[in-house]
């Protein structure tokens, strides 16, 4: 990188990139709860964010294996939660 110039107290970057570099675009899903509990979307962190719904959840993850990368997944996941118990 050549420089790093800043203006007015807000900093400008003026970088110049001297090597090859890939940039891959990522998707995060997350689970958040009505205390401010926000975490990434996995099998554990499900448990942790609803643990009054752990039936529910054994009972849907039971029979539906969920890829916690898809958004149709968790949809169906979160949906089946909300019409339950707990």
């Amino acid at each position: 990188y050549s420089n790093f110039i800043p203006t007015y107290g807000i900093p400008e970057l003026n970088l110049k990139i001297r090597e090859n570099i890939t940039l891959v675009l990522k998707t995060n899903y997350f689970f958040g709860n009505d205390y401010d509990l926000v975490l990434q979307a996995n099998k554990k962190n499900i448990y942790k964010v609803y643990p009054a719904k752990k039936d529910r959840i054994d009972e849907y993850l039971k029979d539906n294996p969920v890829d916690y990368k898809s958004p149709g997944n968790l949809k169906k996941l979160l949906t089946y939660l909300a019409q339950g118990p707990g």
